[in-house]
């Protein structure tokens, strides 16, 4: 891989930004544009054959003048993490380090995520990890991040190095520039050239790395005490650290030497002992060091003793509890105490500076003898009365600082983005959350729970508005996450549900853990991050989240089986081997139709189409289930997103609600207790596309949600009865036939769907749209031009609503044949609308006439198979004949009707509509389905039925001449 082909592709993907190339030693940094590859690339090998020459792997927002190469602060974008692994050589003063390239490019490949580039750089490794997605820095919490991730790889980096016995330098800063491929190392007396040993170019999303995050003890983490520089020598006295790099200071590595210099240059004594330790390293250069030691002086930010442990791998001998070594330099309080009162002169003016009457408010609490001491000393100085009066002032502004002072949370394994403990309360990973009670003299700390619980997230529904916050707590050895509303966390009722959850909240604690946490809210508002959230799946403002999504939007649900559904949506398995399969299951019409049906879900909300079933019945063992799991396997794993009949209402519009445009399958419709609930109680609720209506516990309304999906159904007897309603057949398209072509198929697509998943889906909305919504309307075309193809296809006289919802899946079928199964577009429209041709004969094979037909049907047949009650004689009497006319008593009809299904009021007006009955009008002329009979003697109104006795005795004389087999 030559120079150009590595910087392309690293930047892949980068429009904007600035990429610097380094000279050394001249000290030149040249400027270009990301986009002007070719034009860097020609300087690098030019300069390279000259001198060592670098590039700045960030981008840089904007040029500098003056040669500077920018900072930390100055970087735009990053797109790759990166490691540097020196090898054992004359080069390099630490000999613990790899032996060979060898050695190091296997270490490198054995680490969880291998890097995407590995470098020679001629006495050494540059590897890197590419992102997918070039990381922009945008704010402050962006760069907060990022550095994180960086510092937590790079600590994970290195303590893989420190288990092999190496010590590995720490290049973690955003601001790194490494060494070109196709330069030369002119720092090696070969002058090896720098190249690419290897080259895999994969990509990692960044959260891969997230899970190094933590507080890794950066050197962001500085000391600064200006008023107290300290003494150097005590420094080194005190410090092993400081001992060990003044004893192997003739071989000391440059990152050691490093921090010792920021740490002893800020001291009274520093810069002169700084030489000193400097003088036995044979490249020992004063004007460098100077340099150094200046830069140290004006920063005055030293290293930290957690650094030194995470990122150098120094292990000290005892644990004295300070922050840096530099520490160890300043004198303590009392010594400070011990100084003023040895002093020769003591002025008014000395005696009441600030800075002395701080440690008199010390002395008098913490070293009453010494503070004796001084006040005999001052006596005659100074007037003691109002010296006294002066101390406790400045006790008493201490204790108000101390109660008002910002303390920056410390707990271990999290990123706490800078958030402080609120007033009034003290957090820590060893006694949880404490309420601080003041008092005159002293605090009192009164646990409150057990655990250490944080406010880690914000959430922000894109759908309505509502919020929700995460909170966090330890508990086993790990941070456990709750997702809830406000409403409840900010609730002492309410909150204790989630004690469930394992938060150690009690009726008893409760209140102040309510109190506590609308507290850190308050005092943390500007760092607890709001994220834009969703509580479902599907169609996000021409995006589809989870699967097609560019903007940063985070799943919450406070339901477990909503969590599950949304971690179902991944890819597992082969893709190869679950299209194979897919291709033999759409060799079959109905098992094409069902993969069709899913894939054209999410079709649904872009048509506007309203909910339908598409229910597949059969004998069992025909195939139905795995045929199902196979359409669902399209977007995820099929044991999660699949439902059951065995469920209540509330449990099937939840389920449904958070699929929202996905497709709801539903197994085993004869596993359906209809005495709690209906098939058409389902049909409907689910078909209406929204949830019931329902009222919460506080008296308002509780959320209705709503869905536009396919709701793919089996069984082994169809949905729809002789008694359903015309909305349940327009609702309903009803396959009758086998999926698949035997068990042993059958079997293999059960294996197949549940071990190789979810990549269909996200193929095909990635070409739905990046291809197809990107023209206007196309979709709408689409469907109407398949639509009349379809038509021709079938008879004049087929149902409307069957054929849009077929229209519908074919629709799916046409798209996911060109992106998913690569077939020719011309090939793919004729074979979705042979199929469509196909379904709509077997709907309308097995189609049941209107509601009125079938129920003049059952009337029919009923009065046929109860003639001899229509008598005078019988017991009951349902009425009586006279000529072609059948009378029946209305309550004997009705009873007849809704026993059997049927709505009683719908039917006699549709008999009356279709002139089934005789009409007979008032005398204001109005038209009245039932007249005046007189039965047994007593006279009331009846149904007169027409022509009911000549279609019966019809019905009986062609029974009577069917031959005997």
């Amino acid at each position: 891989m030559d120079t150009k082909a590595f910087l392309s592709t690293i930047y892949r993907g980068c429009k904007e930004g600035y990429i610097t190339l380094t000279l050394l030693p001249e000290r030149k940094t040249l400027w270009f544009k990301v986009n002007e590859i070719d034009k860097i690339s020609e300087a690098a090998q030019k300069y390279g054959t000259k001198t060592n020459t670098f590039f700045g792997v960030g981008l840089r927002r904007k040029v500098l003048q003056n040669n500077l190469r920018g900072s930390e602060n100055d970087i735009l974008t990053i797109t790759t993490l990166y490691a540097d692994v020196d090898i054992r050589s004359n080069a390099h003063a630490e000999t613990a380090l790899p032996c060979s390239i060898d050695e190091a490019t296997k270490f490198l490949n054995s680490l969880p995520l291998k890097p995407s580039i590995i470098v020679n750089s001629g006495n050494g490794l540059h590897a890197y990890w590419l992102l997918d997605t070039p990381f922009r820095i945008q704010s402050a919490k962006d760069k907060e991040y990022i550095y994180a991730v960086f510092k937590g790889w790079s600590k994970f980096v290195n303590a893989n190095a420190r288990g092999r016995g190496w010590k590995l330098d720490n290049v973690s800063d955003l601001a790194r520039v490494l060494r070109v491929p196709g330069s030369i190392n002119h720092k090696l007396k070969n002058r090896s050239i720098c190249e690419v040993l290897s080259c895999n170019r994969t990509r990692y999303h960044l959260s891969k790395f997230e899970a190094n995050m933590g507080n890794s003890g950066t050197n962001n983490e500085m000391v600064q005490n200006k008023s107290q520089r300290g003494d150097a020598k005590r420094i080194i006295e005190k410090c092993d650290f400081m001992r060990y790099c003044k004893e192997n200071a003739k071989n000391l590595p440059e990152p050691y030497w490093h921090v010792m210099v920021t740490n002893l240059a800020p001291t009274k004594d520093g810069m002169k002992l700084v030489h000193e330790l400097s003088q036995p390293y044979p490249k020992y250069n004063k004007s460098e060091t100077d340099r150094k030691i200046r830069r140290a002086i004006s920063e005055n930010k030293p290293h930290t003793c957690r650094y030194i442990h995470d990122h150098l791998g120094f292990e000290c001998s005892r644990e004295c509890g300070i922050k840096a070594p530099i520490v160890h330099g300043i004198p303590s309080v009392e010594q400070r105490f011990i100084d003023l009162i040895e002093s020769k002169e003591l002025t008014p003016d000395e005696i009441f500076s600030k800075e002395n009457m701080k440690l008199c408010a010390f002395a008098k609490t913490n070293m009453p003898s010494e503070y004796a001491r001084l006040k005999t000393k001052l006596k005659g100085k100074v007037n003691l009365r109002d010296f006294e009066k002066a101390v406790r002032h400045e006790s008493k502004s201490k204790r108000e600082a101390k109660s008002e002072k910002t303390r920056f949370l410390n707990l271990k394994n999290i990123n706490l983005k800078g958030c402080i403990e609120p007033p009034g309360w003290e957090v820590s990973m060893n006694h949880g959350v404490r309420k601080i009670l003041q008092s005159v003299a002293s605090e009192e700390l009164i646990p409150v729970c057990s655990c250490p619980l944080i406010i880690s997230r914000r959430f922000e529904n894109i759908d309505d508005g509502t919020q929700k916050i995460e909170i966090k707590f330890y508990r086993d050895n790990h941070w456990k996450s709750v997702i809830a509303s406000r409403s409840h966390i900010f609730n002492r009722t309410s909150v204790i549900k989630y004690a469930d959850s394992g938060l150690p909240v009690s009726s008893g604690n409760a209140s102040d853990i309510v109190k506590y946490l609308s507290d850190y809210e308050n005092t943390n508002e500007k760092h607890i991050p709001l994220v834009k959230s969703i509580s479902r799946i599907g169609w996000v403002s021409g995006e589809f989240f989870p699967y097609f999504i560019n903007n940063e939007i985070a799943f919450e649900n406070e339901c477990k089986e909503a969590t599950n559904i949304i971690e179902s949506t991944n890819e597992c398995g082969s893709f190869e081997v679950w299209q194979e399969n897919a291709k033999a299951l759409r060799s079959n019409p109905y098992g094409r139709f069902l993969l069709a049906a899913s894939f054209a879900s999410p079709l649904l909300e872009i048509l506007k189409h309203r909910v339908f079933f598409v229910h597949i019945w059969h004998d069992s063992k025909s195939g139905k289930t795995a045929a199902i799991k196979m359409a669902i396997s399209i977007w995820g794993n099929p044991s999660k997103l699949m439902g059951s009949f065995n469920a209540t209402s509330v449990g099937l519009e939840r389920m449904a609600g958070i699929l929202k445009h996905l497709p709801f399958a539903i197994d085993e419709l004869q596993v359906l207790n209809n005495r709690r609930l209906s098939v058409e109680n389902i049909i409907y609720s689910l078909g209406n596309g929204f949830g019931r209506l329902r009222g919460a516990k506080e008296g308002s309304i509780q959320e209705t949600m709503s869905w536009r999906n396919n709701v793919i159904t089996s069984g082994e007897q169809p949905m729809s009865k002789e008694s359903s309603n015309d909305g349940v057949l327009t609702r309903v398209l009803e396959l009758y036939g086998k999926p698949t072509e035997n068990e042993n198929m059958a079997h293999t697509f059960h294996l197949v769907s549940e071990n190789n998943y979810g990549f269909a889906g996200r193929i095909f909305l990635k070409y739905l749209i990046n291809e197809v919504l990107k023209t206007k309307d196309k979709v709408q075309r689409d469907f109407e031009n398949l639509r009349k193809s379809i038509r021709c296809k079938c008879a004049e006289n087929c149902d409307n609503s069957h054929l849009d919802n077929v229209a519908v899946v074919c629709l799916g079928d046409y798209y996911s044949s060109i992106c998913v199964f690569c077939e020719r577009p011309e090939t793919a429209w004729n074979e979705a609308t042979a199929l469509g041709g196909r379904i709509l004969e077997n709907c309308e094979e097995f189609q049941k006439s209107d509601t009125i037909e079938r129920a003049w049907d059952f009337v029919t047949g009923w009065i046929a198979s109860n003639k001899n009650r229509f008598s005078p004689d019988s017991t009951p009497c349902f009425g009586k004949i006279e000529q072609d006319m059948v009378y029946v008593i209305p309550n004997i009809l009705r009873e007849a009707l809704e026993e059997n299904g049927f709505d009683y009021s719908k039917v006699t007006r549709g008999f009356k509509e279709r002139g089934f009955i005789e009409i007979q009008k008032d005398y204001k002329g109005h038209a009245k389905m039932q007249v005046p009979r007189r039965i047994n003697g007593v006279l009331q109104k009846c149904f007169c039925m027409k022509k009911i006795l000549s279609e019966v005795s019809s019905d009986e004389n062609r029974n009577a001449a069917k031959p005997l087999n």
